[in-house]
C-alpha cells in the first residue's frame, strides 16, 4: 500500500509554475502563484520539405500533446503551453550539437519574455535522433516562470 503510494506520487506530472512575491506598497507583500494546466490540443501536425530537419518536444505528462516545434537553421520556434501558443525568435544557442540543433537554446517570445530549452539527446534514428529528456523554461516579462520536462525526436525529411 505505501510503495503504492509513493509510486503514485512519483508519477504525477512535474509540470509546474513559479511563483513571486509583489509588493503592494507599504511593505505589505502579496504571494501570487498560477496552476499550469497543458493546453487542451498541442500545436497541431508540423511536416517538412525535402532537406529540411525539425525539432519536436512532447510533455513529459501527456505524450499526446506537440508543444514544441522548430525548423533547423530558422532560428524559429513555436510553443504551447499555458492556453496560448507563442512565435518564438532564437537568441542564442549553446552546447553540444546534434544535427542542426545545439542541447541549449534561448528564445524570445511576443509579449517579452524568455525561453530556455534544454535538451539532452538520446538514441540516434535514421534520419535522426530521440531526445530522451529535457527542460522546457519559459520566464514570462515579469520574471513568473512555467517549468515542463520534455522529450521529443530530431529528424529530417531526406527525400
Amino acid at each position: 500500500m505505501i510503495r503504492a503510494a509513493l509510486l503514485s506520487l512519483l508519477i504525477l506530472p512535474v509540470v509546474s509554475c513559479a511563483s513571486s512575491v509583489s509588493s503592494s506598497g507599504a511593505g505589505e507583500g502579496i504571494f501570487e502563484s498560477t496552476l499550469l494546466t497543458l493546453p487542451a490540443e498541442g500545436l497541431g501536425p508540423q511536416t517538412l520539405a525535402t532537406g529540411d530537419c525539425g525539432l519536436w518536444l512532447w510533455s513529459q505528462t501527456d505524450v499526446d500533446k506537440l508543444i514544441f516545434f522548430s525548423l533547423g537553421q530558422s532560428g524559429r520556434a513555436k510553443l504551447r503551453l499555458a492556453g496560448s501558443t507563442q512565435e518564438l525568435q532564437q537568441e542564442s544557442a549553446t552546447g553540444e550539437i546534434f544535427g542542426q540543433f545545439l542541447t541549449n537554446t534561448v528564445y524570445a517570445d511576443q509579449l517579452g519574455g524568455r525561453v530556455n530549452v534544454s535538451l539532452a539527446p538520446g538514441e540516434e534514428l535514421i534520419d535522426g535522433q530521440r531526445i530522451s529528456s529535457g527542460l522546457i523554461t519559459w520566464t514570462d516579462s515579469e520574471g513568473w516562470q512555467i517549468k515542463a520536462p520534455v522529450l521529443g525526436v530530431r529528424a529530417c525529411q531526406v527525400r
